[in-house]
């Protein structure tokens, strides 16, 4: 009678081809940890110039309308557009008013601001909208989140000759002005012909490896903002936009 022979594993090799496949999957682990912090990182820059983009589009098509008078309107028409520094707030962003009619009878008035999430140091880029403000205010949309984790807003309103307009606003709190004077800030109203609007965004995860030092210079001028950020691993974008104001540039 014949006895088969079976063949087997040695311990040893047992041993070795378990470890080869503890490499194996853990390589294989971290691969995907890999390439899913990366995807993450491109889903994350895409959601940002995505969202700053609409942003733009959206305060840029305030900014067209800004001033725009129907011809049947009636009551007294004197506020088109105000911008205003606010470093005694939230983190030194602007602030930005605009004014126009939406019907014969019936007239908006909008703000742009920066504003902190409660609870939190991150901010977001909030839009006002209210109904005939002087007459019988009406809210229409209040604290709107136009584009999330915004660093900075910054806004430059600028004459024919392209000189920066310093201040412009109606009612300008003398003791808030950091240049000229109130009674400038309501003459160059009249003169503002393009505003420029430049917005930083960050991302809302860190995507980083390692931290980074970010500079943000938006708008290059003693009167522009310059910012050296504490480090992170975060990624931020800026977006500009410069809009022309043909209906305060038409208004006599």
């Amino acid at each position: 009678m014949k006895r088969s022979k079976i063949l087997g594993f040695t311990l040893v090799e047992t041993l070795v081809a378990i470890v080869i496949g503890v490499i194996s999957v853990t390589a294989l682990f971290y691969s995907y940890q890999f390439f899913n912090k990366s995807y993450q990182g491109i889903l994350d820059k895409a959601s940002i110039s995505q969202s700053g983009r609409d942003a733009l589009r959206i305060i840029a098509r305030d900014l067209r309308n800004a001033g725009y008078k129907d011809v049947n309107y009636t009551p007294n028409f004197d506020r088109w557009i105000e911008q205003k520094d606010e470093d005694f707030k939230d983190a030194g962003a602007d602030f930005l008013a605009i004014y126009y009619n939406t019907s014969p009878s019936d007239r908006v008035r909008i703000y742009y601001r920066v504003r902190k999430y409660k609870n939190s140091n991150d901010m977001y880029l909030s839009r006002d909208v209210v109904e005939n403000p002087v007459t019988n205010p009406k809210q229409l949309l209040l604290n709107e989140i136009i584009v999330p984790y915004v660093t900075d807003f910054q806004v430059v309103l600028k004459d024919i000759s392209g000189e920066e307009l310093k201040p412009v606003c109606i009612k300008c709190n003398a003791g808030n002005l950091k240049h000229g004077t109130a009674a400038e800030g309501k003459a160059n109203q009249s003169k503002v012909h393009t505003a420029e609007v430049y917005l930083t965004v960050r991302s809302p995860n860190k995507i980083y490896q390692k931290e980074k030092i970010w500079k943000i210079i938006n708008y290059n001028s003693p009167t522009g903002r310059t910012q050296t950020l504490n480090p992170d691993r975060y990624h931020r974008e800026t977006f500009f936009v410069s809009v022309y104001l043909r209906n305060i540039v038409n208004i006599k």
